[in-house]
């Protein structure tokens, strides 16, 4: 039933929504997050967002949110454009896959250090999966990293393939993150 929010929750009761958060059931709240990551939030969303999601953790009740609780937070963390939502996911064992998407679409939001700098490390994870690398890469050459020339070369031998995640055209590019530098 949760289509029956669609169009009612707006940036700006957005705040007031979530502060209904308790009062949902842990098995439908994967939902009611999702709900807030159609949106362009305020950044003063942020905090209540991270306060919220630490409790959460820290309280132990983490088990009891279906799903990757860390990236439904961050998905809806990254919506605000406050570039504090990097650190946080970091902070989480962000050098997981589950992080790649949160911060490219944050990096598409907000031109900051530490969320590029964030997307470097999470690139340069050993355990990162080959196209989550490779789309981390693509979007930092997007937003001209140098230092992610650095991170192109070291990976450079090893085999990887992904879309452009910043690109609007039906027929963006797909391939080595090489390939789209030259």
């Amino acid at each position: 039933a949760w289509y029956g929010l669609d169009g009612k929750i707006t940036p700006e009761n957005s705040k007031d929504v979530f502060a209904r958060f308790d009062r949902i059931t842990a098995r439908e709240r994967p939902q009611f997050l999702g709900q807030f990551t159609r949106l362009e939030l305020p950044v003063d969303l942020f905090p209540l967002l991270r306060a919220k999601a630490d409790q959460l953790r820290g309280g132990g009740e983490w088990s009891r949110v279906e799903g990757n609780p860390m990236e439904q937070f961050a998905k809806a963390m990254v919506k605000t454009g406050d570039p504090a939502a990097a650190d946080w996911i970091l902070a989480q064992d962000g050098l997981s896959n589950w992080a790649v998407r949160p911060l490219v679409l944050l990096g598409a939001r907000t031109r900051h250090e530490n969320v590029n700098a964030a997307m470097r490390k999470v690139a340069d994870a050993e355990h990162i999966r080959p196209d989550s690398r490779g789309q981390l890469l693509l979007a930092l050459l997007a937003l001209h990293d140098e230092p992610a020339l650095g991170l192109l070369v070291k990976w450079n031998g090893h085999p990887m393939s992904a879309a452009q995640p910043y690109s609007k055209m039906e027929d963006s590019f797909i391939g080595h993150p090489l390939h789209y530098l030259l």
